[in-house]
């Protein structure tokens, strides 16, 4: 069983949630909605805005938690976030681009190319010294 957090409430959830809410998760990413640059791009965003909304209880939440002041918190964790996510949204589409690559002789006349794609659903597990940033 595990336990979350959400505006002062507690929810846990049992491991059947968590089965329920994986295969959720991946019937979403074969629906093949997250393939396109304009859904990247646009969660990309809304992360922004999420992290803008809540920068304040997350710099409490870091207080209480490990101590770190507002500086410490921005600069260790939600300053290099927001940096990323500029970073992420400036290169994305060259991420996503076809890249030709060299074809070995034998398989002459083709061509070869590697075609970047997401491969399914993963799972994030951070640091317990830094919770947000990782």
């Amino acid at each position: 069983m595990t336990t979350e957090i959400h505006s002062g409430a507690v929810a846990s959830h049992t491991a059947e949630d968590l089965q329920q809410l994986y295969a959720q998760q991946q019937a979403f990413f074969q629906s093949g909605v997250t393939r396109s640059y304009g859904f990247r791009k646009a969660q990309l965003g809304v992360l922004r805005k999420a992290i803008g909304r809540y920068e304040q209880p997350l710099q409490e939440a870091l207080y209480k938690d490990l101590r770190k002041n507002e500086f410490e918190a921005y600069g260790t964790e939600l300053g290099p976030a927001y940096k990323e996510l500029t970073h992420t949204q400036q290169h994305l589409r060259g991420w996503m681009q076809p890249r030709h690559r060299s074809t070995p002789l034998m398989f002459f006349p083709s061509t070869s190319k590697v075609v970047p794609e997401p491969r399914g659903v993963s799972l994030i597990m951070a640091p317990w010294n830094y919770p947000f940033y990782c």
